[in-house]
């Protein structure tokens, strides 16, 4: 289980009980990170594990550094002792859902601009006007297409980065 802590950064966050993999993360991060080489890094927020684990090994296998959070709280936490490049994120979780994050995150300074992916089994016609307007790269749906559709989706959206992507990304419902 994960320590106890009292987050001192500056997003408005409760004690929160941090995941292994999360406190891992962040050791790794406090070492200097990948070594030998520059990977984007992808943050992955979904309370599944199993979700989690899928994307992570998948952006993974693509050479992606991939790291974690269970919902909203955790990510915000993450995001204020990382650096992430990209944001893969679940609407509906518990403690604090992916549209609230979403609104925290866009009203921030820190990363006002990070390029966000919904991840989602929600109907994405139910969210897409609020989803819009909080500025999000693309939704994809947790279906049977996910796979194929998550890499070239995640490529994009690194390449606004670069200034390497010349057309708005398109929802991939």
């Amino acid at each position: 289980m994960g320590h106890e802590i009292t987050p001192k950064g500056t997003w408005p966050l409760p004690p929160y009980r941090l995941s292994a993999k999360t406190q891992f993360c962040a050791l790794r991060e406090l070492a200097g990170g990948v070594i030998g080489g520059v990977m984007r890094r992808v943050l992955i927020v979904d309370d599944s594990d199993d979700t989690r684990m899928m994307l992570g090994n998948f952006l993974g296998m693509a050479g992606h550094e991939t790291i974690f959070a269970a919902n909203g709280w955790e990510a915000l936490l993450t995001l204020d002792n990382t650096h992430v490049d990209l944001v893969l994120l679940d609407l509906m979780m518990p403690g604090m859902d992916g549209g609230t994050f979403l609104r925290i995150l866009r009203q921030s300074q820190k990363a006002p601009k990070l390029p966000v992916v919904i991840v989602t089994a929600l109907d994405y016609g139910q969210a897409e006007k609020e989803l819009n307007r909080l500025g999000v790269d693309s939704v994809l749906m947790k279906n049977e297409d996910l796979f194929n559709k998550l890499l070239g989706v995640v490529e994009a959206a690194l390449g606004h980065l670069e200034g390497n992507a010349s057309d708005e990304i398109r929802p991939q419902v």
